[in-house]
C-alpha cells in the first residue's frame, strides 16, 4: 500500500467501542515481545484511546524509543506478521508500521517516536486533554460526524475540514499541559505537620485493609529539611504472594498511575484530589528501594543539600526534565 495522505478514499467513522481497549492490550503484549527493552513505553493514542470519542476503527499505538534506528530485527518480525512500514510519514525521524484488512481498510498504526520528541508530546497531550475535558470531546465528536456527512468518500477533505479545530485544541492542550506540569517547591518543614497528619490518617485506613503490609512515608516530605513538591508519597510493602491481591484492593480506592511503568514487583496509584501518591512494592525486590532512599538521605544531610540545589534549579521548569535529573542523582548512589 502506498503511503499517501492525499489520496481520495472512503473511510468509516464509528461510535466509541470498548473493544478498542482490549485490542490495544493484545497489541501491547505483542509489541513488548518484539521491541523488548527498546520500547521505553507503549501507549494507546489517537481517537480510539479516548472513551466516548467517535473514531475511525484504527488502533493507533505509540512506541517510544530512546533513539531512532533502523530496527531491522523488529522490522523483520513485524513484516512476518503482516505489517507494512514506512518512514517519516507522520513527522521527521519517525517510523510507522501499519496493517491492512482484506477489504483494503487500515486497522492499525504503530508509531515509533523518540522520547521527548514533539510528536510523542503531541500524541499524549491531545489524548489526555480530551480525556480530561468531556465538553471538548463532544465538540470534536460532533464536528467529526458533521464533516463525515459532508465528505463521506473523501478522507483528505474530511481531515482538512476539521484541521482548524484540531489546531486550536492543540494550542489549548499545550497550554493546559504546561500549566499542569511546571515544577514548584516548598520547604518540608513548612508543611511537616499537615503531611504527617495526612500520612497517619491514611496509614490507619490502609492498615485495616492491608493488615499484613508495611506502610511507609517516603518521598521529599519524609526527608528532614528537604525541598519538596509538597505531595505525600506512601510506600506499601507486601510479600510476593500478596502483591496481586493488594493491587486489586488499591484499585478500588485510588486511581491507577503510570501503568506502563509497572513491573512484576511494582505498581503505582494516586489520588489527585489530595496530592497523594502510592507506590506498591514487593519486599526485598529490585523495585523496593523507596525506604532505602529515604533513610540514605536522612542519614546524609549533605546529600539533601545537594538534591535541594538540583530541585531549586528546576523551579518553574518542565516536570519531565526535573524527573530525569533527579533520577541521575539517585543512580549515582
Amino acid at each position: 500500500m502506498t503511503l499517501d495522505k492525499n489520496i481520495k478514499r472512503k473511510y468509516n467513522l464509528q461510535d466509541y467501542d470498548q473493544n478498542w481497549v482490549k485490542k490495544f492490550d493484545e497489541l501491547k503484549l505483542l509489541l513488548q515481545s518484539i521491541f523488548g527493552s527498546k520500547a521505553l513505553k507503549i501507549e494507546h493514542v489517537g481517537s480510539t484511546a479516548i472513551p466516548g470519542m467517535k473514531a475511525k476503527p484504527i488502533i493507533d499505538i505509540l512506541v517510544v524509543v530512546e533513539k531512532m534506528e533502523k530496527f531491522l530485527e523488529q522490522k523483520e518480525k513485524m513484516v512476518s506478521l503482516g505489517y507494512e512500514w514506512g518512514e517519516n510519514y507522520i513527522a521527521p525521524n519517525t517510523q510507522l508500521f501499519f496493517k491492512i484488512a482484506d477489504d483494503g481498510s487500515k486497522t492499525q498504526n504503530i508509531h515509533i517516536c523518540e522520547y521527548g520528541s514533539p510528536k510523542e508530546r503531541q500524541f499524549l497531550v491531545m489524548r489526555d486533554f480530551f480525556r480530561t475535558f468531556p465538553e471538548k470531546l463532544k465538540e470534536y465528536a460532533d464536528l467529526k460526524e458533521k464533516n463525515h456527512a459532508l465528505h463521506p468518500d473523501d478522507y483528505p477533505a474530511y481531515r482538512e475540514a476539521k484541521a482548524p479545530f484540531v489546531k486550536r485544541i492543540e494550542r489549548a492542550a499545550y497550554e493546559w499541559e504546561e500549566a499542569l506540569e511546571k515544577v514548584s517547591f516548598v520547604n518540608e518543614k513548612d508543611i511537616r505537620e499537615k503531611i504527617e497528619s495526612l500520612f497517619q490518617t491514611e496509614k490507619e485506613n490502609l492498615q485495616k485493609l492491608l493488615p499484613d503490609s508495611q506502610i511507609e512515608h517516603i518521598g521529599g516530605t519524609s526527608v528532614a529539611n528537604s525541598i519538596t513538591k509538597g505531595d505525600l508519597d506512601i510506600n506499601i510493602r507486601v510479600s510476593e504472594e500478596n502483591f496481586q491481591t493488594t493491587i486489586e484492593i488499591l484499585k478500588k480506592i485510588y486511581r491507577v498511575n503510570q501503568p506502563n511503568n509497572w513491573t512484576k514487583s511494582y505498581a503505582s496509584f494516586k489520588d489527585d484530589s489530595r496530592d497523594l501518591g502510592v507506590q506498591l512494592t514487593i519486599i526485598d525486590s529490585a523495585d523496593d528501594y523507596f525506604v532505602k532512599q529515604r533513610d540514605f538521605l536522612n542519614s546524609n544531610p549533605e546529600k539533601v543539600l545537594e538534591l535541594n540545589k538540583i530541585k531549586l534549579s528546576f523551579e518553574g521548569k518542565n516536570m519531565d526534565d526535573y524527573r530525569k535529573e533527579k533520577g541521575k542523582f539517585f543512580n549515582r548512589f
